[in-house]
């Protein structure tokens, strides 16, 4: 897999604030969406984000992407996948980049009894935008979410 910066392109507006990102990468296995969980929640509540709900739906919304990386690409088959955190304000970004597959990601309607294919639906219902886009051995996830950073 490539490095987290061919996959993501850094905001325009983070260039002009002089904001880093933040990244971090893990192995592509289950336990490791806790992980990305928490390594989300720390670097928001470390004065990166005033609101706790954003950081609370940020938590969320990483531990779907991660846990699709893990499921449904080549991340879950040995591989890695990165968190990346880009403060934008007023808003802020997070991009998983996993290993790639065949086919996009999709916002699916599971049925009332399924029990998992309703990540990217909680992803769209609570990021102001997001989307995503290939590379040559892997893609990027990424949502925004507004509020008080």
């Amino acid at each position: 897999m490539p490095g987290p910066a061919a996959l993501v392109a850094p905001p325009a507006s983070a260039a002009a604030g002089g904001l880093r990102p933040v990244c971090r990468v893990f192995a592509g296995q289950p336990a490791q969406v806790a992980q990305a969980r928490r390594f989300v929640g720390r670097v928001l509540s470390a004065g990166v984000v005033a609101d706790v709900g954003l950081t609370a739906d940020a938590v969320l919304l990483t531990s779907e992407l991660a846990a699709n990386a893990i499921k449904h690409t080549a991340s879950g088959q040995g591989g890695t996948f990165a968190v990346i955190i880009w403060p934008r304000p007023p808003a802020i970004r997070i991009c998983v980049t996993d290993g790639g597959a065949p086919t996009g990601p999709s916002v699916a309607a599971p049925g009332p009894l399924t029990a998992s294919g309703r990540g990217l639906a909680i992803v769209e219902a609570l990021a102001s935008q997001w989307g995503h886009h290939a590379g040559p051995s892997g893609r990027t996830v990424w949502f925004e979410l507004s509020g008080r950073l």
